[in-house]
């Protein structure tokens, strides 16, 4: 009887948290927003980076648009090294809030 009512307090906290939209979230715990904000800077200065370095590179140092894909390749291939190998084991090292808070610093 107590896992019964357990289980449907559970529920009804699902469904009242599924009523709250993400404004009322971000009223209730502002780091929330604070979230939004900060990716939403660090996918902009992404994006800024990818459109403007191959102007960048072009004029400063005469790369041609072969040399500039050939890089941008070769660091997308570092990426993705890097995401299988690495952060599993900062996690296991620092644990994941503390990851967290250092990746979001390093950003």
């Amino acid at each position: 009887d107590k896992v019964r009512i357990a289980h449907q307090a559970a529920e009804e906290q699902e469904a009242h948290s599924d009523r709250l939209g993400q404004v009322e979230m971000m009223r209730k715990e502002p780091r929330i927003a604070l979230m939004y904000v900060h990716s939403f800077l660090t996918l902009l200065a992404v994006g800024l980076y990818i459109s403007v370095y191959p102007l960048y590179a072009h004029d400063m140092y005469g790369y041609e648009a072969a040399q500039i894909g050939s890089l941008l390749f070769w660091a997308g291939i570092a990426a993705v090294v890097f995401q299988f190998t690495v952060p599993q084991r900062v996690v296991a090292l620092t644990g994941e809030r503390w990851c967290m808070a250092l990746g979001s610093v390093l950003r």
